[in-house]
């Protein structure tokens, strides 16, 4: 058995995996076997470009409690590996170091556009898209590869969080509609800055990862009472927006009752999503379960790309 930890700017997750061996003794592929999450909320404990100490202590707590369940089963082989939640801030190597002495983890850090890659990757375990955009909107940051068959053509990290976009925009706990049309705004200012004047052509489709794509998706299934879809259209995600972006106590108690743990950062997630697929003009998304992680595992681990 192996652990692949995933320091996320909103959620720090390590999932287990078993490594399959074909009749050659090669490593032929993997098994999922559990996983370990907790919402650590990084993005939020940013604070002057540097992570405060309330955010690495609850860092440390979280990695010494995943630490414990890898020690009590006797995993020896890790790989904890972190996106824009490190990356961006000053004090990272000072961070770096202050993990490894004290639960003796190396973590790697990965780049935005290598985060992408990875993500896309992982997709390829579950759709069969063809050619799209794959999106990967994070707490810190978005990640949008653009790809043919197997084959990317740009991979690009975007300075738009879910998280990161509730600390700076949100007063209470769901965005008011001035709240929320000033984040609208930003992500159109972003797109329009990062993609203004190249031609990205033949993305109907989005390849959606992470977890607020498929928080998104654990919406629509609650909303229509269908959990069989993997996929929802722009339409789909206008609508999900409309039922819980007006504060009422309804809108509140969906939230709570499907993605409690998303409650302040689902909508500047929601928004994230529904125009980036307005300005590339995508008709759906389809939801991958896999992404980053299982991406590093095929690439790290199985040396596969």
């Amino acid at each position: 058995m192996l652990a692949i930890i995933d320091i996320g700017s909103n959620t720090i997750r390590m999932n287990v995996y078993k490594i399959l061996i074909d009749e050659t003794l090669h490593q032929s592929g993997f098994r999922f076997l559990f996983s370990e999450k907790e919402m650590a909320g990084l993005a939020s404990h940013i604070e002057d470009n540097e992570l405060s100490e309330a955010g690495l202590q609850n860092l440390l707590r979280i990695l010494k409690r995943f630490r414990l369940i890898l020690d009590n089963l006797s995993i020896e082989t890790m790989f904890p590996f972190a996106t824009a939640s490190l990356r961006k801030i000053n004090n990272s190597s000072e961070v770096l170091d202050i993990i490894k002495q004290q639960t003796n983890f190396d973590i790697h850090l990965i780049s935005g556009k290598e985060e992408g890659r990875l993500g896309f990757l992982g997709s390829r375990v579950d759709t069969q898209v063809n050619q799209g955009l794959m999106t990967d909107i994070g707490g810190g940051s978005t990640e949008l590869v653009h790809f043919k068959d197997d084959k990317i053509f740009s991979s690009e990290s975007i300075a738009l969080g879910s998280l990161g976009l509730y600390k700076e925009y949100v007063e209470g706990i769901l965005p008011n509609a001035k709240e929320q049309k000033a984040i609208k705004k930003f992500v159109r200012q972003q797109l329009k800055d990062n993609y203004e004047g190249l031609e990205i052509n033949h993305v109907e489709k989005m390849v959606g990862v992470g977890g607020s794509i498929r928080a998104t998706l654990k919406l629509h299934h609650y909303l229509l009472n269908d959990y069989e879809s993997n996929s929802m259209t722009l339409s789909d995600v206008e609508n999900i927006i409309n039922r819980i972006s007006d504060g009422t106590y309804e809108a509140q108690a969906i939230i709570l009752k499907v993605i409690s743990e998303r409650v302040h950062t689902i909508l500047p997630g929601l928004i994230v999503l529904r125009e980036i697929m307005k300005y590339f003009d995508i008709k759906e998304v389809v939801v991958s379960q896999s992404g980053v992680r299982e991406g590093y595992l095929i690439k790290h681990v199985l040396k596969k790309d």
